[in-house]
């Protein structure tokens, strides 16, 4: 398997478990804080949108929406869906060719040699969606969404 298959098979797994992980937590356990001064599940999916909106420019070009993030946990779970969408559509669109060129955006001087490529950017990607997953579910058995509880 070339590594754009696999990276898009990751990044498609983990946008799925991300809809589903969010799906069914209503509007007042998604800004619920567990621990004071951690963030939410409403924050955690605000910062997933912006990290889905910014590869998909730094690889396939698509400006992000010009607005700021919606308020409301329903317009933050249509905006993830509508990100996450047209993200893929747009990953699955490069190939091992367009992998090896530098990301299409300009890189802070101190990640340079970290996000050389759009395989390593990409990489990264799916390396954060995974990190902020699991703080997502362990959020969920926090506010007991899960069988198994989790005290904090």
């Amino acid at each position: 398997m070339r590594a754009d298959e696999l990276l898009l098979l990751q990044t498609r797994h983990h946008y799925r478990w991300v809809d589903r992980a969010t799906s069914d937590v209503g509007a007042e356990p998604a800004r619920r804080e567990i621990l004071p001064g951690r963030p939410t599940i409403a924050w955690q999916v605000g910062h997933l949108i912006e990290e889905v909106e910014s590869t998909a420019e730094a690889l396939c070009g698509l400006s992000p929406p010009p607005s700021p993030l919606p308020e409301s946990w329903q317009e933050l779970r249509r905006r993830w869906e509508a990100s996450s969408g047209a993200a893929l559509r747009a990953l699955a669109g490069l190939g091992p060719g367009e992998l090896a060129a530098p990301p299409g955006v300009p890189i802070h001087p101190g990640f340079e040699e970290s996000l050389a490529t759009r395989r390593h950017w990409w990489t990264g990607h799916v390396f954060h969606l995974a990190y902020h997953l699991g703080q997502v579910g362990l959020l969920r058995a926090a506010l007991g969404l899960d069988r198994q509880g989790f005290a904090p």
